[in-house]
């Protein structure tokens, strides 16, 4: 998985997570890059995570869930693929994490 992070004019974090997820080493290769990204803007209380994958793995929606609960963070997830979004929606988090679903034009 490929991890890009940038800071929007309106001093929101935008993560981007694209290419193909392995678990084992994404999962903690994310939580690292996630957390030394706020760690560097400060400053800021809202990230935008898009995801490119087909689906969310379980301990990264965790670890999101953390942020918004303790550390009062607000996160967006922008979701490429419909089943995605149907899993966040079985799952209830669709209004938690205020998830969009952008479809991919190919």
């Amino acid at each position: 998985m490929k991890l890009e992070a940038q800071l929007l004019e309106d001093n929101q974090i935008k993560i981007t997570c694209t290419g193909k997820y392995k678990p084992q080493r994404d999962r903690m290769e994310f939580k690292n890059f996630f957390c030394s990204t706020l760690t560097q803007y400060p400053q800021s209380k809202s990230v935008v995570v898009s995801f490119e994958q087909p689906n969310i793995d379980m301990n990264i929606l965790g670890l999101l869930l953390k942020f918004i609960k303790i550390d009062s963070y607000e996160i967006h997830l922008l979701v490429l693929h419909y089943s995605c979004f149907r899993m966040l929606e079985d799952l209830y988090l669709l209004e938690k994490f205020n998830v969009k679903y952008q479809k991919v034009s190919v």
